[in-house]
């Protein structure tokens, strides 16, 4: 049975904690290929530490070098069904088609388990030092594309910005 596609899929930009925010889906960004999220970035950091030892354990679980997109249940404080956990790159090998593609990726992950809602970091525009405008073109484009699949049972996604802003203003 498939859900139907929504009419809209409304683009929600939120300050606060994406680890504290409620949704069927949260998405990690882990910058690196380490096995220990708490040495791949602050948003990976803030999800072992809301999370938990578990949620630390489960990614570990669920590991490859080769995959830049890893699913796990949720654990700990964690006000959500399932974590994504989409690697990305380092501004030297980023390209932002490919960004866009990894966000689509997640809506149709997200799709595909029934959700409803999913939450994003402000991708890569911490210490990464993407260009915030065009991480921003990248999930238009990519919530543009999947609101005309098929199958889309998203409704709402939000992506959060306060472990963006908070390194940039001093006060992590």
């Amino acid at each position: 049975m498939s859900a139907s596609r929504p009419s809209n899929i409304v683009l929600d930009v939120q300050h606060g904690d994406l680890t504290r925010i409620q949704a069927d889906v949260l998405v990690n960004t882990p910058a690196t290929t380490d096995k220990d999220l708490t040495k791949c970035g602050q948003v990976s950091k803030a999800f072992c530490k809301t999370g938990g030892d578990e949620m630390q354990k489960l990614y570990k679980q669920v590991f490859s070098d080769s995959e830049d997109l890893m699913v796990t249940v949720s654990c700990g404080q964690l006000k959500c069904g399932s974590v994504f956990h989409m690697r990305i790159p380092t501004m030297k090998r980023l390209s932002y088609p490919k960004l866009g593609d990894q966000i689509y990726r997640c809506l149709q992950k997200a799709s595909e388990q029934d959700a409803t809602s999913i939450a994003f970091p402000t991708v890569g525009c911490g210490k990464l030092g993407y260009d915030a405008g065009r991480v921003t073109d990248c999930f238009k484009q990519a919530v543009k594309k999947h609101s005309a699949d098929d199958v889309c049972s998203l409704t709402k996604v939000c992506r959060s910005q306060q472990l963006f802003l908070s390194p940039l203003s001093g006060t992590a």
